[in-house]
This record gives C-alpha cells, sequence and structure tokens, in this order.
C-alpha cells in the first residue's frame, strides 16, 4: 500500500559534538528526545511513511539511547535513513549495521566545517573509511553516500575538495571522475564501488525570516511528500525549519493525523498546488528554487 508521505526527518538530538560553520543556531537549544516520545511517533509514522531520517539538527549518534530507538524501528519496519557527521560511527557500529537502517549519509563538509580547511582531516577520514570498510563487507546492501558541497564553488574550496576527493579516490583504489572538482550536477549521486556513492550538491543559506525575500511563487516538498519533528516534539513541514517557524502542532497534544489535516498544513499543499508559497518563511527560502520543474508541471 502507498504511503502518504515519502519520508519524516525526526531529530532525535538536538545536540551536536561539533559547530560547523554552515550549520545555524537554534534560538532554544534542544537537548534528546525522550524514548516515550520516539515511540509514540515511529507508531504513527509508521502508519503513514515507509522511511524515517534521523535527522533534522544535531548528531543522532550522540544520542545516549541510540541502540534502542534503532530497535523501536525495526520493531515497525521502518526503513532507517541516518545522516551524521561520521564521528561516532565505529563505536555505535553494531546498531549502525543493523539491517533496518538502509543508508547512511556522512556530511564529509562537516569536519572543515568545523575545524578550518587547513585542519589536518587524516585521523577524521580514517574514521570514515574503517567504517565504510566494515559496511562494505557486512551489510553489502546498505547504501553509504559520501556528501560533499562542491557544485558551484571556487577558491580555496575547490581546492580542499580536490584534495579531499583525492584522498577518498586513492584510498579505494578508484579513479576520481573528472566532473568531480567544481561540477554542478546538483544531487548527483556517483558510485565510487559497490554501494558506496559519492554525493555532490550545493551550498545554500538556511531560510528565515531575517532572510532576503525570494519570490511568492513555487512548489516544496515540505507538508507535501515530507515532514520534520524536532526533539521536543515539535511538527514542522521540512527539515530546514530548525527554529520551527512554521509550528504545525505537537507531538505531546496532538497526533500526527491531526497535526497533518490542521489549517495551516492544508493551507501551505493547497498553496502548492497553485504554485503559490503562502508561508512567509517559505518565500524567503532560495532552498525552493530547485523545484521548478515541479511547478511547471503542477501547474
Amino acid at each position: 500500500m502507498t504511503k502518504l508521505f515519502k519520508k519524516i526527518y525526526c531529530e532525535i538530538s538536538g545536540a551536536c559534538n561539533l559547530t560547523c560553520d554552515f550549520c545555524p543556531l537554534t534560538d532554544e537549544p534542544r537537548g534528546f528526545m525522550k524514548l516515550e516520545l520516539f515511540q509514540k511517533i515511529v507508531d504513527e509514522v509508521a502508519e503513514i511513511s515507509e522511511r524515517i531520517y534521523l535527522h533534522v539538527m544535531g548528531e543522532p549518534l550522540l544520542h545516549p539511547q541510540f541502540d534502542q530507538f534503532v530497535k523501536e524501528c525495526e520493531k515497525r519496519n521502518l526503513a532507517v535513513h541516518l545522516v551524521t557527521n561520521g564521528l561516532f560511527l565505529n563505536k555505535k557500529i553494531e546498531s549502525v549495521l543493523n539491517p533496518t537502517i538502509r543508508e547512511v549519509n556522512i556530511s564529509l563538509q562537516s569536519f572543515a566545517g568545523c575545524h578550518g580547511e587547513d585542519a589536518d582531516d587524516s585521523e577524521y577520514l580514517q574514521t570514515v573509511f574503517s567504517f565504510v570498510e566494515t559496511a562494505l563487507e557486512k551489510r553489502p546492501d546498505m547504501h553509504v553516500n559520501l556528501r560533499l558541497w562542491n557544485l558551484g564553488d571556487f577558491g580555496s574550496v575547490v581546492n580542499h575538495n580536490r584534495t579531499l576527493l583525492e584522498k577518498i579516490y586513492d584510498h579505494f583504489n578508484e579513479e576520481i571522475p573528472e566532473f568531480s572538482i567544481g561540477a554542478r550536477h546538483h544531487g548527483r549521486s556517483v558510485r565510487v564501488k559497490n554501494n558506496l556513492f559519492m554525493n555532490y550538491s550545493t551550498r545554500f543559506l538556511w531560510p528565515s525570516l531575517d532572510a532576503p525575500f525570494v519570490r511568492k511563487k513555487g512548489y516544496c516538498m515540505g507538508s507535501t511528500t515530507q515532514l520534520g519533528i524536532h526533539s521536543d516534539g515539535t511538527v514542522v513541514p521540512c527539515c530546514l525549519d530548525n527554529n520551527a517557524t512554521i509550528e504545525l502542532g505537537n507531538f505531546k497534544n496532538h497526533s500526527l493525523r491531526e497535526i497533518i489535516t490542521h489549517e495551516r498544513a492544508d493551507r501551505m499543499r493547497c498553496g502548492f498546488d497553485e504554485a503559490k508559497l503562502v508561508e512567509e518563511m517559505c518565500q524567503r527560502c532560495e532552498f525552493a528554487s530547485r523545484f521548478r520543474k515541479k511547478i511547471k508541471y503542477r501547474r
């Protein structure tokens, strides 16, 4: 049976072990999600989606009950997608290799984003490589994506990425694709070997009410095929709403079905059907510009 949403982002940890220059600060720091709240969430998520991403902000592997959270997903046959900076992968290796985790996304830009482009990343990369090698051996069905923001950037960023990519491809004895440096193929994933991929993307500005106005017409997948849930139970339309500017409701007070059928969420979806961005923050989100083809299709 087709599920209502393609994916749900669930932030189990509002805390992070890094302070990257590209991550926005939240107005109020959020801690770890309670196990009881997560159990309630996954009970309802399993009814409307087959996939759950354990990420909005923060580092999910920091959660002291991460192992139990994975088991709760396994009980409900939820396919888990993990987004991490990679530093704790080997410490949580048994849980990360659980068959319910279908994909691990490692944000390689996080190390330089925290320590600077000139910092020695050899120990960090060895941690990543060690996990990848274990995953390729013990979970050959799992997809591992090494994420890198290199599209459209110039100067020192390109030089840093070139060096990083050379280290990666050299380690796995593969030849680096020519288009990898300074490429302009947004969202393109390229197989390195087996189920290990390089995923290339561009930097973007996090949307906020203080950001410059972009446009009133547009389309987004927020509240239409995806939702975000903060560690305190707050439900938002997408994973970029880090401060719950568009708060749709809270799991502590309402069911998920009540939240997604609430007037505010319904108004957003009706607006997208007419290629209109009804929320002010959506009008200030440059990420929505990536969905132009869908606007044209839906008109």
